[in-house]
């Protein structure tokens, strides 16, 4: 997760009460954390967006605090698709960047 958030223009990590958090400029797009005894991945999501997670199965749910603002808890419990993961990690990151990183990031490589 470290790897494909900090391949994102300009995102970095920090620590908040003891997660890490991967941010752009000054707003969080993805947390990894624990809640209710399991791994999870918390990421920005537009409320669209999470009920379309939400209805595809119960890897997906809304976390406390934040939740009522889309964002969405995916368990890492079960296997792990890294390519499923990482389209959920960038589209959190375009929902925080700002269009100067979006150019960026849809530039050519």
């Amino acid at each position: 997760m470290r790897t494909l958030c900090l391949d994102l223009p300009e995102a970095r990590e920090t620590l908040t009460f003891n997660h890490p958090n991967f941010q752009v400029g000054k707003k969080a797009f993805a947390v990894l954390e624990d809640y209710g005894g399991g791994l999870g991945i918390t990421f920005r999501a537009t409320p669209l967006q999470q009920q379309a997670l939400l209805q595809s199965g119960p890897r997906f749910s809304i976390p406390p605090y934040v939740g009522h603002h889309g964002w969405t808890a995916l368990r890492l419990d079960e296997s792990i698709d890294w390519d499923e993961i990482s389209a959920l990690l960038e589209e959190a990151y375009r929902l925080a960047a700002p269009k100067r990183l979006l150019k960026q990031l849809d530039a050519p490589r």
